[in-house]
């Protein structure tokens, strides 16, 4: 998608999936809002004026995001300029999209608009293993619920390595046979108590909200919403990529 892309639609794009800033929050930042571009932490600093949680927010910059705004950056820029002079209308978001082969809509309903992209900055984190705590912060949120229930799409997360990771408890037959029993040949291990674990069952909320995602199919090249990285070309013509659907939550 962003080798078919503007510079400043590529940067714009790029700015919203690691930042998670919403479109009218990337509608009004100015130079002004960019700190030590050219240092070893750049960061943007939003106005509470121009947010939704009317604070104001230091956000950390990705390296692929400092690499974008340099080139789009003017000479002698003025700081009190728009860094997006125009952002996209829907019509050419979806053009963008096309040009990847993402469709805007798929046949199960689910959807990808710009607003996916702040979904996918939540759900990268996730996947890159950051903790709950701090992913309600860079979301800004003020319910880690609303970052972990409504902005997370479980289909993304790694589940299938989670499993890998889990300790054998088999282990070899040396270590089994040795395990089996004790003396007299009565087993050591302990029974398994068939108590419930007194946790509750977990409340399921904004069911309505389905995490929805768009597939991506080819055209321009083939990219993937790939966890932490935005997108990118994809690696076997088997896989498809993804990017989550607009949510009207925060």
């Amino acid at each position: 998608m962003l080798s078919c892309v503007p510079e400043e639609r590529k940067a714009l794009y790029l700015t919203a999936a690691f930042t998670g800033l919403r479109k009218a929050e990337l509608g009004a930042l100015i130079w002004g809002d960019i700190y030590q571009l050219n240092g070893e932490m750049p960061y943007l600093k939003t106005r509470a004026s121009t947010t939704k949680n009317h604070k104001e927010n230091i956000i950390w910059l990705h390296r692929d995001v400092i690499k974008m705004l340099k080139a789009i950056m003017p000479e002698n820029a003025d700081i009190s300029s728009k860094v997006f002079g125009k952002l996209p209308r829907m019509d050419q978001f979806r053009e963008d999209l096309e040009r990847a082969g993402i469709q805007y809509k798929n046949s199960m309903g689910r959807q990808a608009d710009f607003h996916a992209l702040r979904y996918k900055f939540a759900t990268n984190l996730q996947r890159a293993g950051v903790k709950p705590r701090i992913a309600m912060e860079l979301m800004r949120h003020s319910n880690i619920r609303l970052t972990q229930n409504v902005y997370t799409d479980v289909s993304q997360l790694p589940t299938d390595e989670a499993i890998e990771s889990l300790p054998s408890i088999l282990g070899d037959d040396s270590q089994i046979d040795s395990q089996k029993s004790g003396v007299g040949g009565h087993l050591v291990s302990q029974a398994v108590s068939d108590e419930p674990s007194g946790y509750d069952a977990e409340t399921v909320e904004n069911k309505e909200h389905s995490r929805a995602l768009a597939e991506v199919g080819a055209s321009c090249q083939k990219f993937e919403m790939a966890a932490g990285l935005g997108l990118e070309p994809r690696q076997a013509d088997s896989e498809s990529a993804v990017l989550p659907l607009h949510h009207p939550a925060s």
